[in-house]
């Protein structure tokens, strides 16, 4: 359900008090991107199904720390983390102002 908010990201009057969060589609550093797409070929290798579901608890993890970024908890700093859920690897997010 599409919620109206104001400039803020305050929803209207039909909702008051919810804030919806906006942020921009997911960038992965370099070597974060590298490592992913390792862990996606050493699932592979030992099952297409260890690593369509790796695949799968990756694009998860990143629609969530897209959809509600301020969400999870802090590992350091201004740096949050999401562990994926059946596998040994965790999301590092790095927020960053609209402006930079």
């Amino acid at each position: 359900m599409a919620v109206p908010v104001d400039s803020r990201g305050v929803a209207s009057e039909s909702e008051p008090g919810r804030v919806i969060q906006h942020r921009r589609p997911a960038e992965f550093h370099e070597d974060a991107a590298a490592e992913a797409v390792a862990a996606v070929a050493w699932y592979t290798e030992r099952s297409a199904e260890a690593g369509d579901a790796f695949t799968a608890a990756l694009s998860h993890a990143v629609r969530h720390i897209e959809a509600a970024p301020g969400r999870w908890p802090v590992a350091h700093a201004d740096v949050r983390r999401v562990h994926l859920a059946r596998f040994p690897f965790t999301v590092f997010d790095r927020s960053h102002d609209e402006g930079t």
